[in-house]
């Protein structure tokens, strides 16, 4: 049971053929490899997802549902130490930054600009609009 917010969980999903995608309680926290129609494999990464404590109901029930995608042959979690854990080495952390982050995409693909000061007030002023909750760490 996850009964306490003052720990930091993680939920070990072992290795998983071929791709993955992990919610907790309807919000994304994590993914592995790429769903067609951008299909990559992911089978020997082995699957370590946050649970962000803003995401956890510690006083009822808990969701997680896990997406997999199989290309061929062998499918599914398909071994390793599946379970959550307690983060005990985040105890040492000065400042912990799991969570959940506000996170947009700017600028273009394959543009190398260095990002200068203003540009990170401008977001920050700026509108909301564009913006969208993820879980770090974890892929975008």
């Amino acid at each position: 049971a996850l009964n306490s917010a003052e720990a930091s969980y993680s939920l070990m999903l072992g290795y998983i053929d071929d791709v993955d995608e992990v919610y907790l309680n309807g919000k994304k926290i994590g993914a592995s490899g790429g769903f067609p129609p951008h299909y990559h494999t992911a089978y020997n990464a082995l699957r370590t997802y946050h649970l962000p404590k803003e995401y956890i109901d510690f006083k009822g029930r808990n969701v997680i549902s896990v997406h997999v995608f199989d290309e061929g042959l062998e499918g599914g979690i398909v071994s390793g130490d599946v379970g959550i854990y307690t983060n005990r080495t985040d105890k040492g952390l000065v400042v912990n930054l799991r969570g959940v982050w506000n996170f947009r995409i700017t600028g273009r693909r394959n543009t190398r600009t260095l990002v200068q000061e203003k540009d990170v007030f401008d977001l920050m002023q700026g509108s909301k609009e564009g913006w969208e909750k993820i879980s770090v760490p974890g892929p975008w």
